[in-house]
């Protein structure tokens, strides 16, 4: 990659997130198993209530269509339009506006709460046990990528570990660094919103995003937002005035590129890629005198000046005003 390039952190392709739902997360399940419980005691005190025959019968299928159509839900086999839940909770409604009105009982109210905190409460830990031991198998993954040299074998089980987390913003960071460290440019970049979804303030995923951007020919206006939105949140962070600094130069804008890798170096004095870019900007403005002055620099703090002179300017290993950064 050329020298003065935008700086990328060296070491995944998803969809985009949604937010997560109630309906769909733990607390949905969990209000789904109280419905379900409540209902099927109430379905139990209607059938065995029922004045006649025909009004238990009628009591029971509905409980049984209801039951029916909430283990359907487990499966995709039902074709109908309408979501099965809406006979779920049809079938529901049926059964309380059949059965008789269960009469208040308060000591029957009072037995039934000694029992259902519990019960709740159970459930409660059941799940977040699950949780736990979901946790627990996606830092191995996460702990097992960032262990490996592989980058294929890093991406699987960063992968693996998003999967069983999809929460976890580091496995999505770290992935993002690995499928741009080989040249997954587009995959990176949307591994990179990923990351800012969940934690919007970070300053490297928002460096390593918006050069994920650029990089995948990507639109240039969302790199520079996300990069200036990182000069905001940590403006004593030099890489993010850097890159931003690198991005106006390849924009042809020579004053604002100068300002920013200027106020980088401000901050990081012996940083050499930003002494590099910019004596590159002042050497293509014509002030070759200045220009000089920060490739010394820039070589001082070991950095490969002519490589990168080779690679931008083919025709600067015949100026003579360059010779010593070739020799």
């Amino acid at each position: 990659m050329v020298a003065g390039a935008i700086v990328g952190e060296q070491v995944r392709t998803c969809d985009r997130q949604e937010p997560p739902r109630v309906e769909t997360g733990a607390v949905g399940l969990l209000a789904l198993l109280l419905v379900a419980y409540v209902a099927a005691r109430l379905w139990k005190y209607y059938v065995r209530v029922a004045p006649d025959a025909d009004g238990a019968a009628l009591l029971a299928g509905l409980g049984g269509g209801a039951a029916a159509y909430l283990v359907a839900g487990f499966s995709n086999a039902l074709t109908l339009k309408a979501s099965h839940t809406v006979l779920f909770w049809m079938f529901l409604g049926l059964m309380e506006a059949i059965g008789e009105t269960r009469p208040w009982r308060r000591s029957g109210r009072s037995r039934e709460g000694r029992v259902a905190i519990p019960a709740a409460g159970t459930v409660v830990a059941f799940f977040g046990a699950l949780w736990a031991g979901a946790i627990g198998r996606a830092d191995a993954s996460f702990t097992e990528g960032m262990t490996t040299r592989s980058p294929e074998v890093r991406e699987a089980r960063l992968r693996e570990s998003i999967e069983t987390n999809p929460f976890s913003w580091r496995a999505r960071y770290e992935l993002s660094r690995t499928l741009s460290a080989v040249d997954r440019h587009q995959g990176a970049a949307q591994e990179g919103r990923a990351t800012l979804r969940l934690r919007p303030h970070h300053v490297e995923a928002l460096n390593q995003t918006a050069i994920s951007v650029i990089r995948s020919g990507r639109d240039e206006n969302e790199a520079e937002s996300l990069l200036r939105r990182g000069t905001e949140i940590a403006p004593f962070y030099y890489k993010s005035f850097y890159n931003l600094g690198v991005l106006e130069r390849q924009r042809g804008r020579r004053a604002e590129a100068h300002d920013l890798l200027t106020r980088s170096l401000r901050l990081h004095p012996s940083y050499g890629p930003a002494y590099y870019c910019r004596g590159a900007v002042l050497f293509s403005s014509g002030e070759a005198e200045a220009a000089v002055e920060d490739f010394r620099k820039a070589l001082l703090f070991g950095f490969n000046v002519g490589s990168s002179l080779r690679s931008e300017l083919p025709a600067a290993a015949n100026d003579s005003r360059l010779a010593e950064f070739f020799r």
